[in-house]
């Protein structure tokens, strides 16, 4: 899990949906950003539970995408953004954590 302070949450990320954003978008995942004001990037992990009925699905889905977060924080520690990612398909509970890792980063990279 990332620190508190490298996620967005609660009145932030109100402030966040509401202003213009900027939008990346692949077959698997949305991500939305915006640059902020800080030295560091935050992110978000957010889940259409139409599309991921079960939280059991979603949560495990979330600690693997905040791990490759994580474990790239090098490659990403110098972007200055706000970022929102959206997960688009149920089989992503499936894939191996490469494929997935390959995916998010190569979206984190065109910001």
């Amino acid at each position: 899990m990332l620190k508190k302070i490298y996620r967005l949450k609660g009145e932030d990320l109100k402030v966040f949906f509401m202003q213009k954003n900027k939008t990346l978008k692949n077959k698997n995942f949305l991500i939305i950003f915006r640059e902020n004001n800080l030295d560091f990037p935050r992110f978000s992990i957010k889940f259409s539970a139409k599309i991921f009925k079960k939280a059991v699905k979603r949560n495990k889905l979330k600690r693997r995408i905040y791990e490759i977060i994580r474990k790239n924080w090098e490659k990403i520690v110098d972007k200055k953004f706000d970022i929102v990612i959206f997960p688009l398909k149920e089989e992503l509970i499936n894939e191996k954590f490469d494929l997935l890792e390959s995916e998010v980063l190569n979206l984190l990279n065109k910001i």
